[in-house]
């Protein structure tokens, strides 16, 4: 889970949210605690399983990264996403790379973290070199 300069908390479901493949929503603080909203409710081919946990850029676009689900041919093993604050609450997300399980990676767990060159990285369980798992980097 992550902060906003405005207090209010960020993070992911693995599973459940509109899709039934997992969620990213907000915590507003309101006066008393937190409300909860739904910002992303993943459908496997947008991506599934969100376990790395959320970066936030300058802009306040949200980053993040699934353990399966995408579109990748043939074997859909996670992506990695961008959600972008719209009006009234609204986010739109962006799929930036839908990862094979192969030389590419998948199984996307673990913290992603980014540079000050909005560079992305992160790990995978599964594909690689040696089918052991990878270190990711997605580049803007």
């Amino acid at each position: 889970m992550i902060g906003s300069n405005g207090g209010n908390l960020y993070g992911t479901t693995y599973d459940g949210g509109t899709g039934g493949y997992g969620a990213v929503y907000e915590l507003m603080r309101i006066a008393g605690g937190y409300k909860p909203i739904a910002l992303h409710g993943f459908a496997f081919t947008d991506g599934a399983g969100p376990a790395s946990g959320l970066v936030m850029d300058a802009a306040g676009n949200l980053y993040g990264a699934t353990t399966f689900g995408g579109n990748a041919d043939p074997n859909p093993d996670g992506v990695v996403f961008k959600l972008t604050p719209g009006l009234n609450n609204s986010w739109t997300e962006t799929v930036l790379h839908n990862f094979s399980g192969g030389a590419d990676g998948g199984g996307l767990y673990g913290t992603i973290i980014s540079d000050s060159a909005g560079n992305l990285y992160g790990t995978g369980i599964d594909g690689g070199a040696h089918d052991h798992g990878v270190v990711y980097e997605v580049v803007p």
